[in-house]
């Protein structure tokens, strides 16, 4: 079975080379086996460090794009109109890929990014086949007072791409992250849950359970290809 490409994003406040660090554990095995392999793509908006990176990662630290966007904005919506643009880039330049895997704003980017190429080229090809998100908030804004409203432009008829969510209820951004679920056809989706709140879990249970998920959607994939 040929291994799956993965485009992986990362989260917010960090970069490509800590997000490669952040899933070692995670993907170790799968990319030794040649399940999977991976390709890191890395934000162009600079900021401060992410929650728990400072002082265990160098920067520079990134954004995809201006975080939290808010309402009205045209300088955040611009921001997030670049960051569709510089993965359509990389997706020409590097892939194709087999699917996406991203961690928190890293993933509500590769899902509103599949929505939009959706929207805007009906009758093309999905960019990806498959998608995994870690800890990953349906796309939202924030408004003058500080509510999240939810970004109603990447909202439709739910997706029939083969999902993998992994969330935490300990998540300050859970319920946020199970709206994401929502958006993908339940006959496509698994979830799995861990305690460890808004990080990527490397426990052996966990990563034991994760993989196993992966090599499942890996085979999935591949018979519906054949």
């Amino acid at each position: 079975m040929p291994p799956l490409r993965f485009l992986c994003l990362h989260g917010g406040g960090t970069n490509a080379d800590i997000f490669r660090a952040q899933i070692g554990t995670l993907m170790s095995q799968l990319t030794e086996d040649q399940v999977v392999e991976t390709y890191f793509s890395e934000g162009t908006v600079d900021s401060p460090p992410g929650p728990g990176i400072e002082g265990f990662f160098e920067g520079p630290y990134f954004l995809w794009y201006n975080w939290p966007p808010r309402v009205g904005s045209e300088v955040d919506s611009i921001s997030i109109t670049d960051a569709y643009h510089a993965l359509y880039e990389v997706v020409e330049d590097e892939g194709p890929f087999d699917g996406v895997l991203g961690f928190s704003q890293g993933g509500s980017l590769a899902h509103a990014f599949q929505v939009q190429h959706l929207i805007h080229h009906p009758l093309k090809e999905p960019l990806f086949r498959c998608a995994i998100y870690l800890n990953s908030p349906m796309p939202l804004f924030v408004d003058d007072d500080g509510s999240v409203v939810y970004d109603m432009s990447v909202v439709g008829s739910p997706l029939k791409v083969p999902s993998l969510h992994v969330v935490s209820e300990r998540d300050p951004n859970y319920e946020h992250c199970t709206r994401l679920c929502d958006c993908y056809d339940p006959a496509y989706a698994s979830v799995i849950r861990h305690a460890y709140g808004h990080a990527i879990p490397k426990d052996t249970r966990t990563v034991t359970v994760v993989g196993k998920e992966i090599r499942e959607l890996a085979q999935r994939i591949l018979f519906h290809s054949e």
